[in-house]
């Protein structure tokens, strides 16, 4: 007798909750803390019924000094490292593969979201001070408090995705404006503020209340009050291709970080090198070097994908 189709995705989302709270418990007993965020934190937080929020993989928050302790814990359960230079100052996540269709592909963040510009939103320590539990995850498994989620998820779909709107990401935050109080409100503002994304979060809320019907509360005046003439407005007011988002960045930070940030885009690491182009001798690594710059131009001036959920 065949399953049906719910049936199979039933079994599918608790293998692959089953395969995250391995992970997890992994993270733990090597003391790397970590924070589940955006989706796959949501999915078991927010939503009646996992299934209720597509998502196509796991995002996990670190402290960036934990970085190497964390990518040890997933090579030791087979989670192998996409093809990717290893940025630095130009990004801050790496993807992993899953070791079997049972898992989810991992996104390794040490912030949230890449742009320099947004560098303030929520700092480790100070998410991690505010987390709260994901019973379904497992013992220790920890995700963003309630305000700090509302703000993620405002500001995650416009630095990463050109102002999208897509409707997983609208929904994510009208049940979150719908779930805080009125104190959790007030802190979710006085954080757009902090961070300097007050322009972003009031684009990101508007969206949601026009196409979900999400109750104002107040926030829409409150967030439009006062100079909203933020650095990070620019993504909500010419959503930048990607060059404008590299633009962006090296308008921020010391110039050693602009240093950095160009070192990371021109010249990704040899080792890096050799996977881009594995039929290539070394001596000709530096002719590589050019073909890549000439060839990826285009990729610039395109906007950032959506895939991400």
């Amino acid at each position: 007798m065949s399953l049906s189709p719910l049936h199979r995705a039933v079994a599918s989302d608790l293998r692959r909750q089953r395969a995250l709270v391995d992970l997890l418990n992994q993270f733990a007993a090597s003391h790397v803390r970590v924070l589940v965020i955006k989706g796959a934190a949501l999915a078991y937080t927010l939503y009646a019924s996992p299934l209720d929020r597509e998502r196509h993989d796991a995002d996990v928050f670190i402290d960036r000094a934990q970085l190497d302790d964390a990518e040890a814990v997933l090579g030791r359960l087979g989670y192998t490292r996409a093809k990717e230079p290893d940025l630095i100052a130009a990004g801050a996540q790496r993807h992993y593969l899953p070791p079997s269709p049972a898992a989810d592909a991992i996104d390794l963040h040490w912030r949230v979201v890449n742009p320099q510009v947004f560098e303030r939103v929520l700092p480790f320590s100070e998410a991690w001070s505010r987390s709260i539990g994901v019973a379904a995850l497992g013992p220790y498994a920890r995700t963003l408090g309630w305000t700090d989620a509302l703000l993620l998820a405002c500001v995650h779909r416009v630095a990463h995705h050109a102002d999208s709107g897509d409707p997983r990401w609208l929904e994510d935050i009208d049940r979150l404006v719908r779930r805080l109080n009125e104190v959790e409100l007030s802190a979710f503002v006085t954080g757009a503020a902090r961070s300097g994304t007050r322009a972003v979060c009031l684009r990101s809320l508007q969206l949601a209340v026009r196409n979900c019907g999400t109750p104002d509360r107040g926030l829409i005046a409150e967030l439009s009050h006062g100079d909203v003439r933020e650095p990070a407005a620019v993504f909500v007011t010419r959503t930048p291709r990607l060059a404008g988002i590299l633009a962006s960045d090296l308008r921020h930070g010391s110039w050693r970080n602009r240093v950095r940030i160009l070192r990371d885009h021109l010249f990704p690491s040899r080792e890096y090198m050799r996977l881009r182009y594995p039929r290539w001798p070394s001596w000709l690594l530096p002719v590589a070097y050019v073909v890549r710059v000439v060839f990826g131009m285009p990729a610039w001036f395109r906007r950032p994908d959506a895939s991400d959920a």
